[in-house]
């Protein structure tokens, strides 16, 4: 691969997780003072759910790039494969977490899901860019 080509998605990938770092930290800090404005205190316990979705935002940021390289690599199959993966990994921790801690649950699945998603891509393209 064309270190060029390299280039272009660490750029990417970089900028995309300093926005997600941003959106999660914002998120993190301001997210129940935001639901307590927005929505009154009806709705507090959102709060917990909405900071780890928030933590999420960085994962999922940089895999967008990630898995769009992996189509532009003509790799589509390995995005079908780990989008089956995550499926069942998310399906797993919500049966696990859910139960126990709730829509916090829910949402450490999200994240967690959204980490192995991460580890996949990555590994996957330095493997292709190795061959």
């Amino acid at each position: 691969m064309q270190a060029k080509t390299m280039f272009k998605l660490s750029v990417l990938a970089s900028a995309l997780a300093l926005a997600g770092v941003v959106i999660a930290l914002g998120g993190w800090l301001f997210g129940p003072g935001l639901i307590q404005l927005l929505y009154s205190q009806q709705y507090a316990g959102a709060a917990r759910p909405l900071q780890i979705l928030s933590l999420a935002v960085l994962p999922t940021f940089i895999n967008y790039a990630l898995t769009h390289f992996l189509v532009a690599l003509r790799r589509q199959r390995l995005n079908l494969l780990f989008n089956i993966i995550i499926f069942g990994v998310n399906l797993a921790l919500c049966l696990v977490l859910i139960p126990q801690f709730g829509s916090s649950g829910a949402a450490l699945a999200t994240g967690l899901s959204e980490g192995v998603l991460l580890i996949l891509c990555v590994l996957s393209l330095l493997r292709i860019t190795h061959d």
